[in-house]
């Protein structure tokens, strides 16, 4: 990783995002700071810190002013922000919905499930249909 001031640094993110983001930020610089330089390291890391430390690396070349040659290597070495796999992106959406009203989220859950699948919506209904009809005469 290129020498640079630290204490610069960290005046340059707490001045740009909140207290708290540019903690983060400057932690994983201070850990993968070193991946600027060695971008094939970056896949090798867990998918859950991969868009974190990448975000921090992109701050960092922003800082250091090598913004579009980062950009390059990460073309070069085919590295991607995120997974392919859009449920996989979705877990955490759906666990955080579901731990705060799991009615709620049942409901989402059936609505987005059955815009996914339109022919299983069809049969649910046809299904419930005859159902529907003997409670009537009841």
């Amino acid at each position: 990783m290129n020498n640079f001031d630290l204490k610069s640094y960290r005046e340059f993110l707490f001045s740009k995002y909140a207290r708290q983001y540019a903690r983060l930020q400057y932690s994983y610089v201070v850990k993968y700071g070193f991946m600027l330089e060695q971008p094939n390291e970056i896949d090798k890391l867990p998918t859950s810190i991969k868009s974190n430390v990448l975000k921090s690396l992109v701050n960092l070349a922003k800082f250091l002013g090598q913004y579009e040659s980062f950009k390059s290597k990460l073309k070069n070495y085919g590295i991607k922000w995120s997974s392919s796999d859009k449920r996989a992106r979705l877990l955490p959406q759906w666990r955080i919905a579901y731990s705060l009203n799991p009615l709620f989220f049942r409901t989402i859950f059936i609505q987005h499930y059955f815009k996914q699948n339109p022919k299983a919506l069809s049969e649910k209904i046809l299904s419930f249909l005859p159902k529907l009809e003997d409670a009537l005469i009841c």
